[in-house]
């Protein structure tokens, strides 16, 4: 299987493949089996993932960089779940773009590092899962259209 400049050989497992072209690198997440990573134009350098780790490939190319993984995180998709565990502001709003297909505008200052952990239902309104970051006091959102404009709560 090839996924943007991943080619991922499978063996029996479940696993997870993110590899979207607007993000900078590449993840494969393994959680029972092993997947055999390695990249599309170069398998001479590739990889044995053991159940628990996880792949990160540039989009540029260069090294595969190994580490362990919240699998449960990885896999939470497959559930009708996400899953967001000390995740960046930055990184939610683009699974939520891709989700429900909106575009999401930042107003001045907001500080897209910012992280949340929770869990809520991918298949819930937006409404929901914007009303839960609202609650924190640091956000606020406006819908408009396809249009998703994040903003500071003053």
């Amino acid at each position: 299987m090839e996924a943007g400049n991943a080619r991922v050989k499978v063996l029996g497992t479940k696993f997870d493949v993110s590899a979207y072209e607007d993000d900078q690198n590449e993840k494969v997440a393994l959680a029972e089996g092993s997947v055999l990573v390695g990249e599309s134009n170069n398998m001479g350098n590739r990889t044995l993932l053991k159940p628990g780790y996880g792949a990160i490939l540039g989009t540029s190319g260069g090294d595969i960089r190994i580490r362990q993984v919240n699998i449960e995180a990885a896999l939470a998709w497959k559930n009708g779940m996400f899953l967001f565990d000390s995740e960046s502001l930055g990184s939610i709003m683009k699974k939520l773009s891709r989700w429900y297909n909106v575009e999401i505008q930042y107003e001045n200052g907001i500080d897209t590092l910012f992280h949340f952990t929770g869990r809520i239902k991918r298949f819930e309104n937006i409404s929901g899962i914007l009303h839960l970051m609202e609650m924190t006091g640091k956000l606020k959102f406006h819908v408009s259209g396809n249009e998703l404009i994040v903003s500071k709560q003053h």
